[in-house]
């Protein structure tokens, strides 16, 4: 609780709580999806999807996964309230947990409010449906996606996914992707838009991509797949990506013209399995201080060539 000058405001860690907090608990003796989840013990609520839609648009409202809270959702999540806030409690195994269990070409979680944050959560995709995206952002600003863990089956197709016609200012950072087995597609897609919108200023940063467990991804670890629109002013930052193999790349554009995607890759390390495992780009897409090393090869890796920047631009 902060004081200030007599006012007394809550705190969940180092944020500040402006609107309703809402507790969600699985394993909770007093759990139902009928509580008003306005307390930890007494009464909080048994699913996310209910939690959310307890919540007041662009109020500032809290959403707290307690610690151990797992749920298997069977149908998509809509996270459709402005300005909310999902929080996950605990650490390790007792982060709170969703695995996807859709049988069909369904998303876990579908985005479609800005302002949306999703943090400190574990998901793992669906072992047994086909072609699932673990969270998509559907033409949305401010999406925040923070120090999340997510787990990569066969079966699902992408782990997030941003359409359009427009999701602006996406913010994915500190989270680990870790591809269990072989036949997944990309980890981050950017979805093809329509003609003259855009998708501006995503960020990316200070991510762990694994695929030491599956051989690799059937694209790449960020793709894009725009034959119209674009993806503008791009920042893909301190990312590290281990064992990617197959020609699997760690940023490709999918052979779209040049001016569908602009921004930078910077101070990114690669651990490939063979030299075509880097950045498969010949756009607009600046590469500074990235280094790529292949398996077997001198420990200190070697500098992307220059021929992947824009002309004009030196290699650092």
């Amino acid at each position: 609780m902060l004081n200030i000058s007599g006012l007394k405001l809550p705190m969940i860690g180092d944020k500040l709580v402006g609107g309703n907090v809402y507790f969600v608990d699985s394993g909770g003796t007093n759990a139902a999806d009928g509580n008003d989840g306005l307390h930890p013990v007494n009464s909080p609520v048994a699913t996310l999807d209910n939690a959310i839609g307890l919540c007041t648009a662009s109020n500032g409202d809290f959403i707290i996964l307690l610690p151990g809270h797992a749920e298997t959702p069977t149908g998509t999540i809509a996270a459709d309230i402005a300005g909310i806030t999902i929080l996950g409690i605990g650490n390790g195994s007792n982060m709170p947990h969703l695995t996807s269990g859709t049988t069909g070409s369904d998303n876990l979680i579908e985005i479609t409010a800005d302002n949306v944050t999703i943090e400190n959560v574990m998901f793992t995709g669906s072992s047994s449906g086909t072609n699932e995206v673990i969270i998509d952002v559907q033409a949305v600003d401010y999406t925040t996606i923070r120090g999340c863990v997510f787990y990569q089956t066969s079966k699902s197709l992408d782990v997030i996914t941003v359409q359009g016609p427009s999701s602006d200012y996406l913010l994915i950072e500190d989270c680990q992707f870790i591809a269990t087995a072989a036949g997944a597609d990309n980890t981050i897609l950017f979805e093809d838009i329509t003609t003259s919108t855009s998708n501006l200023n995503p960020i990316i940063r200070r991510c762990y991509f694994d695929y030491a467990r599956s051989s690799g991804v059937d694209d790449a670890a960020i793709s894009f797949s725009h034959s119209s629109g674009s993806t503008v002013g791009i920042l893909i930052d301190d990312c590290r990506v281990f064992g990617l193999a197959n020609g699997d790349a760690f940023v490709n554009p999918k052979g779209m013209a040049a001016t569908r995607t602009t921004g930078m890759v910077a101070n990114c390390r690669i651990l490939t399995a063979d030299a075509t495992d880097w950045i498969e780009t010949t756009d607009m897409l600046g590469v500074i201080d990235t280094y790529a090393t292949e398996a077997g090869k001198r420990a200190g890796g070697e500098l992307l060539a220059t021929s992947l920047m824009p002309a004009g631009t030196a290699a650092y």
